[in-house]
């Protein structure tokens, strides 16, 4: 009654404090996603299992105090009173009801998971720790081992699963482009820079996409971004004419980063989308001919949108949004490892 109650509430308030167009967007969305979970069972079981093994075996020892927790508190369910009881009860329900109901359930819907399932591990810690039948040397060694797991998975995660090249990529953004420029990136990297119209989107609105009701494509050549940043989303969601255009006119100056201008292996027309300053590039450090003009590699000139001729006689010759050499340099070693910047569910 009481979870029914307060959705009423929010829902209420909501539609109140909300304009119509985004309380109905709330509600086709909605729409979307229960029907996409009721035809999509399977994956949805295997991405629970997924997610909730995954960080099993990063909380190895967190779960198994939980799990055992809750076993204790069964054990001692009739030693309480009726009050004691319910509020186990409702906790139980609660914390089976934020796994099951959600349809799409990913890492941070353990936000409200891990809360409930601290107050079981609770149960184990009090009951280690009260126990007559356990020695004080076990209880010592014990506490040692939780801690040294603690301490040695900290330093794993610090020196090899950190998010540094994350962070090295939104100060390159920052540093090297103005806050009104663009960057695609299908959401999900945390950026609140312009894109295209339909920068965000998800499994359950694709479909929208893939169904010609939009067209990715358009939309960039209308945004023209000077930053495209792949992820399991791009390219792999884009339909193949538009990945193929994409990559006509994006070239990659980091891992799963791309920018602005095309390349070649001999003689290629291309086309630039933006008006700016661009930079000239040789695989071979060797000489390229921009519209019949002479350019050596590293050198930067002005370029107007529409097409332009590019040849070379030697090695590859790219022609790219300009950054400095010292900011791509730093981009490429705080990535060398071509991490993804937006990890799969």
């Amino acid at each position: 009654m009481a979870f029914v109650s307060g959705s009423s509430v929010c829902i209420m308030l909501f539609y109140f404090f909300g304009s119509e167009a985004t309380f109905n967007i709330f509600l086709d969305t909605t729409q979307d996603l229960l029907l996409y979970s009721v035809n999509h069972t399977s994956e949805n079981v295997s991405l629970r299992i997924k997610v909730l093994g995954r960080y099993f075996i990063q909380d190895t020892v967190f779960w198994l105090l939980s799990v055992s927790g809750f076993f204790i508190a069964c054990l001692q369910f009739k030693k309480w009173d009726y009050q004691q009881q319910s509020c186990l009860l409702a906790m139980s329900f609660l914390l089976l009801l934020t796994i099951l109901a959600n349809p799409h359930y990913h890492a941070y819907n353990l936000v409200t998971l891990y809360p409930l399932m601290g107050v079981f591990c609770a149960f184990s810690i009090n009951f280690l720790s009260s126990s007559r039948k356990i020695s004080r040397e076990t209880k010592i060694r014990l506490s040692i081992i939780v801690i040294s797991i603690s301490v040695i998975k900290g330093t794993i995660i610090h020196y090899y699963r950190d998010n540094q090249h994350q962070i090295a990529l939104h100060q390159f953004i920052k540093n090297n482009t103005l806050y009104v420029d663009s960057v695609f990136a299908y959401e999900g990297l945390g950026l609140f820079r312009p894109s295209t119209y339909h920068w965000r989107t998800s499994a359950i609105k694709i479909n929208n996409y893939w169904e010609g009701r939009y067209n990715v494509w358009q939309e960039i050549l209308s945004e023209k971004p000077i930053l495209v940043l792949e992820s399991y989303r791009i390219p792999e969601w884009l339909l193949q004419e538009d990945r193929v255009s994409l990559y006509t006119h994006y070239v990659e100056i980091a891992p799963h980063v791309l920018t602005l201008g095309f390349s070649n292996g001999s003689n290629i027309e291309g086309n630039i989308l933006r008006e700016g300053l661009y930079k000239v590039t040789n695989s071979d450090g060797e000489i390229c001919l921009l519209d019949e003009k002479r350019y050596f590699s590293g050198e930067s000139l002005w370029l107007k949108a529409g097409p332009h001729t590019l040849s070379t006689e030697i090695g590859i010759c790219t022609i790219q949004w300009n950054f400095t050499k010292g900011a791509l340099e730093e981009l490429k070693r705080s990535n060398s490892r071509s991490k993804p910047y937006l990890y799969s569910p």
